[in-house]
């Protein structure tokens, strides 16, 4: 059934992630982060820097569940509790 979504849609991507295996799970993860490891050493961010740029593209409800836990989290931590909240509100 085609829903208008295509591949790149954030809400695709998180439901083939939780579909998956915990192997294939931690392996996506792994690849996840070194993408992001690549892409914040291509941009010269530090991880801070890549921090606050990821919270400006995430939506206002989750940016406030942020605010909430600290600014200060390392990043693999803050997308794990996003990932997590968004597995509690489906």
């Amino acid at each position: 059934m085609l829903t208008g979504k295509d591949l790149d849609d954030v809400d695709v991507k998180v439901k083939f992630i939780s579909g998956l295996s915990s192997d294939n799970k931690k392996r996506a993860e792994e690849v996840f982060y070194q993408k992001l490891e690549r892409l914040r050493k291509l941009s010269g961010c530090d991880e801070e820097d890549l921090g606050k740029k990821l919270f400006c593209g995430i939506s206002t409800i989750n940016q406030d569940e942020v605010k909430l836990w600290g600014m200060n989290l390392p990043l693999d931590e803050l997308i794990e509790r996003l990932e997590t909240l968004e597995q509690l509100s489906e």
